[in-house]
């Protein structure tokens, strides 16, 4: 596997907050944050561990056997979230790749986020 993407940031609620939004982020929970865009498909959890990692399948319909590992450690400030976006190969084109990392970014920097209020 090769790494396409990855990012470490902190989120404000707790691990165990955090997971399950990440464990179902379809989930009508009142904290909608999860909006598939056109090119998108719903990922499937590969794996759960609650509280520290959830894998999802691919987003995209033209990468099947991608993978994003999301792992999470209690932090002062909350939760430090790291994302990694993994793939057997080979990585898309340069502006595909780009569009694509901006995309976790701001589902999960800024979706995520807003979602709990920050």
């Amino acid at each position: 596997m090769i790494e396409l993407a990855a990012r470490t940031r902190t989120l404000p609620p707790p691990p165990h907050v955090l997971w399950a939004a990440l464990a179902a982020p379809l989930a009508s929970s009142g904290r909608p944050w999860f909006e598939l865009q056109e090119d998108e498909v719903e990922p499937t959890i590969l794996e759960a561990r609650e509280p520290g990692q959830v894998v999802w399948s691919t987003l995209w319909r033209d990468r099947p056997d991608d993978r994003i590992e999301l792992r999470l450690l209690a932090d002062r400030e909350g939760s430090r979230l790291t994302f990694t976006w993994l793939s057997p190969g080979p990585a898309p084109d340069g502006a595909t790749l780009g569009r694509r990392r901006r995309r976790l970014n701001e589902l999960f920097w800024a979706d995520l986020r807003y979602s709990f209020g920050q």
